[in-house]
């Protein structure tokens, strides 16, 4: 059974006849563009969570007076939109710091895949304009369906669940603290329902409870930050014990990183930064960004190690970021995306490939199809970049073993540990250089501080131009070097949890219980309708 009539309900709630004007096309599309907009400043660097809940009640009210079949698809595009569009604009950076390819794709690309991906919240506008009518069951289906086709969007197509709704509290370790429990998608379903909330005090939509409701939403959003408040301060964080990590962040241009030119002169700013703070007792782990070092032969000479080797103490150890160059099993040049750790005789002591890739960034996809129109991939080079093997933990001696996480691997929940070998340190190196002081290096770091939260374990983070950071397994910062600063930063090494946490070993069944119960609900509703 579908909505009433939005002119009819217009008509029925005075209230709403001062609305009757956007809810007129295009005027309509330009309100839910707007809206998804608000929606985008309630993630990182902004943090202003009150713009989510006006969003998200808007967005609402406009399913709610959806008129045919496919309004709410159109309600919820439009939304998307214009919430992808502000959110992601930051990626047309990465078109300006590759002289190979035209600036102007930047725009492009941005509106494209904003275009793309605004199809999931479409999908969640379809579903909740089809099944709810009004009151508690339509934030109830639009909750839980907005959590399913944010895990959708993290994984179909090779995945990118970049600004997940739970993304909004990754500025506080208060307001995080549910990940460790019902991880990201899980966490967004309960922000939805409480935020959105206030929707239910409009006539006609809540009904004579709906500020019951509300008034219970505000209840549990205070207790969710009273818990999580208990969470931390009864967990102080502990130490690994003689073990420092040091992080190098030199600031280098994303222009002037590949310059061959500059090359030594970049390798030497890392060897004499790493020396800037004196050598601390008990082991060290030095991290370096990715492709810190641009040599793709680095793993097969000498040269570099051994000039690492002679910097590093008896008791370091460097992790850095390198392309590597290897021959496949059919004589073919290949090239990787990888990390290395090297001991203080400059031997390998771990290598790690990175396996997810970035589309258009590490490879083309469909090259034959896509080269024909002149489309480059923006990383240097002709060739692709070949994906490793996948999540890997690497046993180091004398180390507390880590998981290694190149880039955006980092932003994907429950896909950044191995279950069967569970690490005791993430290790993220990422270069944003490409992206220079724009709001996309921030939003990178606040979801990389919410997979600590998630598996209970410590995570240190080295970006070539910030954000670097150590984090511990509730999410607090022990020690960060800001976004477009140069510097080093020493801090004493995070012990993970001694348990594991719930969302480790659970994953996703909170949002699957959550589906069956909005599908009962609904099931139960409709039989009550009709009998």
């Amino acid at each position: 059974m579908g909505h009433p009539s939005g002119s009819l309900v217009a008509v029925r709630h005075p209230l709403m006849r001062s609305f009757s004007v956007i809810l007129v096309r295009p005027w309509r599309w330009g309100a839910l563009f707007l809206l998804g907009v608000i929606a985008s400043f309630a993630f990182a660097p902004y943090f202003y969570t009150p713009l989510m809940a006006i969003a998200l009640s808007g967005l609402l009210v406009f399913i709610y007076l959806g008129q045919g079949r496919w309004q709410g698809f159109t309600d919820g595009w439009w939304f998307g939109f214009g919430h992808f569009v502000s959110g992601l604009y930051w990626i047309s950076e990465s078109f300006a710091n590759q002289p190979s390819v035209p600036d102007a794709l930047g725009p492009l690309a941005v509106l494209l895949l904003s275009a793309g991906l605004a199809f999931f919240p479409a999908l969640a506008g379809f579903v909740t304009n089809r099944l709810a009518r009004r009151g508690p069951q339509l934030l109830l289906v639009f909750a839980v369906t907005l959590g399913v086709v944010e895990w959708l969007r993290g994984h179909l197509f090779t995945g990118f669940p970049w600004n997940p709704m739970a993304a909004i509290w990754s500025g506080s370790p208060i307001m995080m603290q549910p990940l460790a429990f019902i991880g990201t998608y899980g966490l967004g379903v309960l922000t939805v329902l409480l935020l959105a909330s206030p929707v239910l005090l409009i006539p006609g939509i809540g009904g004579r409870r709906g500020w019951v409701i509300t008034l219970v939403a505000g209840v549990m959003l205070a207790a969710w930050a009273g818990s999580g408040a208990w969470r931390l301060s009864a967990n102080p964080t502990t130490w690994v014990a003689e073990t420092t990590l040091r992080l190098v962040q030199p600031n280098i241009p994303q222009m002037q990183k590949w310059d061959r030119m500059q090359a030594r002169q970049n390798f030497a700013d890392y060897l004499s930064m790493t020396g800037s703070l004196p050598f601390p007792d008990g082991q060290l782990i030095v991290v370096w960004p990715e492709t810190a070092i641009i040599d793709a032969d680095f793993d097969r000479t000498m040269g570099r190690r051994a000039i690492i080797a002679h910097m590093l103490p008896e008791n370091g150890h460097l992790i850095t970021g390198a392309p590597r160059r290897f021959l496949s099993d059919d004589n073919d040049w290949m090239v990787a995306n990888s990390l290395f750790v090297l001991n203080h005789d400059g031997a390998i002591v771990g290598q790690y490939d990175k396996h997810h890739l970035v589309p258009f960034g590490e490879y083309l996809p469909a090259r034959d199809l896509l080269s024909i129109f002149g489309l480059k991939k923006l990383t240097d080079g002709s060739l692709d970049f070949t994906s490793g093997a996948g999540v890997t933990t690497l046993d180091l001696p004398d180390l507390p073993a880590i998981s290694p996480l190149i880039c955006y691997e980092v932003i994907f929940p429950g896909s950044v540990v191995d279950s069967n070998n569970r690490p005791g340190l993430l290790v993220n190196i990422t270069n944003d250089a490409w992206f220079g002081t724009s709001i996309g290096p921030h939003q990178h770091f606040a979801q990389s501080r919410m997979r600590a939260v998630e598996e209970g374990i410590p995570l240190a983070r080295a970006a070539g131009t910030g954000i670097s950071a150590v984090i511990d397994p509730f999410g607090r910062i022990i020690t960060r070097i800001p976004l477009d600063v140069r510097g080093v930063a020493d801090a004493s090494l995070p012990q993970a949890l001694n348990k594991r946490t719930a969302y480790s070993l659970i994953g996703e069944w909170p949002l699957l219980l959550m589906v069956l119960l909005v599908t009962g609900v609904v099931i139960l509703n409709r039989y009550a309708r009709y009998t």
